[in-house]
């Protein structure tokens, strides 16, 4: 008895796995996320302004969600938009997204962002800032 494991064709090799495309899978956040009591908020800037915020901010803002038990900084993902992804306690929503206002607001980020967070059961992104009407992502 032949005790290996026989592969006809070699196995294709692994595709790269972004984490924070997780963020935008409708699917996690109803299936993972919602019953968890959690959404995500983004905040989202063009990679061309030239005060992009980076990696060290994302975290300092979690930090500060998560000092205010609202929730913690998730991931980046960077493209032709530089976005932060948190993930929040829905019956914290509201606070969440004030600190993040408050927070980009204090180190002048604000005026070129966008921040809005996940609606589950619409299936779309609300648009929390700017502030000019209901919107979408």
């Amino acid at each position: 008895m032949n005790r290996r494991f026989e592969m006809s064709q070699p196995e294709a090799a692994p595709q790269a796995c972004d984490p924070a495309d997780a963020n935008t899978s409708w699917e996690w956040i109803r299936t993972v996320l919602k019953p968890l009591g959690l959404t995500v908020i983004v905040a989202e800037w063009p990679l061309a302004e030239g005060r992009c915020p980076g990696p060290l901010l994302a975290k300092e803002l979690g930090q500060k969600l998560l000092a205010a038990d609202c929730g913690d900084f998730d991931a980046i993902k960077v493209g032709k938009l530089t976005r932060f992804f948190f993930q929040v306690g829905v019956d914290r929503l509201a606070e969440s997204l004030q600190l993040v206002e408050r927070e980009l607001q204090a180190r002048d980020l604000l005026v070129s962002a966008k921040i809005g967070h996940a609606d589950a059961e619409a299936g779309l992104w609300r648009v929390y800032w700017p502030k000019a009407g209901p919107h979408t992502l």
